[in-house]
């Protein structure tokens, strides 16, 4: 059973340890929460880096500061490691946030007060601005949104038909375990290197389905790092591919997906663009400018993302082909059988507390989240 009172902050890493550190210590200058309010899980997904030796260094430096548990999780994959996260939280609110994203020093408290006001809220999400290592190219700013970029605005408000962004992301235990996402998710999300997605799509509209709602909060505040290759139009290409892997089936599990005539019509239309864009990039190659031809590569990526997703969602006896390596859906009903739990570290301590911070100012913020007592 988990606490009604208190938020899980987890971090599922993979090989990422250089941008870990600063999204670690910006967790570790939270204000207005206490120790008895949160903790914070970092989830070791298959590392092969430093990440163990860096987590164990934090943890030992903040023992005093932070109830924190270091936790491997063997089986590469986020939404493995983000269910290892959920088995080992202790409170019924568990917030995700990436593993190159800064929080600003109150995103705690604002997600925790926000959740206690909001019980009909089964998932919600802030302001996610994308913060950039080197300046992108406006191809590249033209898709802040594949990038997680969230920016809706000033109020907080129900969101009853979008999707939100995973960064950031904070979710009931109770309506994960009521949307079904544990024992029948359809996507695993990505796995290493892969940029293969749709997994918070789908926690989103399967916690919708099962009667809660999903709002939008501009009081939590976080800032997506962007090293430099995420501003190069070959992963731009690469991540709107895979995305388009997933549009069609997610919109069969929000139960509004198109006919079978309607999906084939629209993979025509798609195979048509993919031509017509092949073509324009092999006559213009060498007379288009730079920003034209990432803009076509970009744009040829997205069609063929398309209508791979179409084809997915026709033909499903497919999806555990090697020719589609970047959507693996999980087995419906079956266990996935990997070891326990390893919890490396569990630090609990005192209460702390630091000068308030200023943040939004004070009419735009939330009061101190409930005591315990």
């Amino acid at each position: 059973m988990k606490e009604p009172v208190g938020i899980s902050v987890a971090i599922c890493t993979h090989n990422h340890v250089e941008l870990l550190k600063p999204t670690l210590e910006a967790l570790a200058q939270q204000i207005d929460v206490t120790t008895e309010q949160w903790e914070l899980l970092v989830v070791d997904n298959a590392s092969s880096d430093d990440t163990r030796t860096v987590v164990l260094a934090f943890c030992e430096a903040h023992s005093r500061a932070l109830d924190t548990k270091y936790v491997q999780e063997p089986t590469l994959g986020v939404s493995f490691a983000r269910r290892r996260a959920i088995e080992v939280s202790k409170f019924d609110l568990i917030a995700f946030v990436d593993d190159d994203c800064i929080t600003e020093p109150d995103w705690v408290s604002q997600a925790l007060v926000f959740g206690m006001k909001h019980p009909e809220a089964g998932a919600y999400g802030g302001q996610v601005a994308l913060e950039w290592h080197r300046e992108p190219s406006p191809v590249i700013r033209r898709y802040s949104g594949f990038l997680a970029q969230q920016l809706r605005g000033v109020e907080a408000h129900c969101v009853p038909y979008e999707y939100i962004v995973g960064a950031g992301l904070v979710m009931r235990s109770a309506a994960i375990s009521a949307s079904g996402w544990l024992t029948s998710a359809r996507f695993t999300s990505r796995r290493g290197a892969s940029l293969s997605s749709g997994e918070d799509g789908e926690l989103v509209v399967r916690i919708r389905k099962a009667g809660y709602q999903i709002w939008y909060n501009p009081a939590m505040r976080i800032r997506h790092v962007m090293p430099a290759y995420r501003g190069q139009a070959r992963y731009m290409a690469r991540l709107r591919r895979s995305i388009g892997h997933v549009g069609p089936t997610l919109e069969a599990i929000r139960g509004d997906g198109k006919s079978t005539f309607d999906l084939v019509r629209d993979a025509r239309s798609c195979a048509l663009c993919v031509a017509r864009v092949t073509l324009s990039l092999a006559v213009g190659r060498w007379s288009y400018s730079r920003l034209t031809r990432d803009s076509l590569l970009v744009s040829l990526a997205g069609f063929m993302g398309d209508l791979e997703g179409i084809v997915l969602r026709l033909t499903p006896w497919v999806w555990d082909r090697p020719i589609w390596p970047r959507v693996v859906p999980s087995r419906i009903g079956k266990a996935v059988s990997r070891p326990p739990s390893t919890v490396i570290m569990d630090a609990s301590c005192a209460q702390w507390s630091q000068e308030a911070h200023g943040g939004l100012g004070s009419d735009a913020r939330l009061e101190s989240p409930p005591s315990l007592e």
